[in-house]
């Protein structure tokens, strides 16, 4: 697996040898992933910020995917 050095992984496993063997995490919880996930819920909208919408750049990438395809040359069998 390969990750955008931006990324933050965090990795939630009951088994702690599991943990960082494939991608080295920046938060590693050694849980069951259920019960931790369900806690984390919980704290995670205290911790969110308010961003703005992308709605309207997602439109936008969506209106120039359906041109694009529009525009795709058909292949005959």
């Amino acid at each position: 697996m390969t990750l955008s050095p931006e990324t933050a992984l965090i990795q939630v496993d009951i088994d702690s040898e599991e943990i960082g063997r494939s991608v080295a995490p920046q938060l590693a919880i050694e849980a069951d992933a259920k019960a931790a996930l369900r806690q984390l819920v919980v704290l995670v909208p205290q911790f969110n910020r308010v961003r703005e919408s992308r709605d309207a750049e997602l439109e936008e990438i969506q209106a120039r995917a359906r041109g694009l395809n529009s525009q795709a040359p058909v292949q005959e069998a």
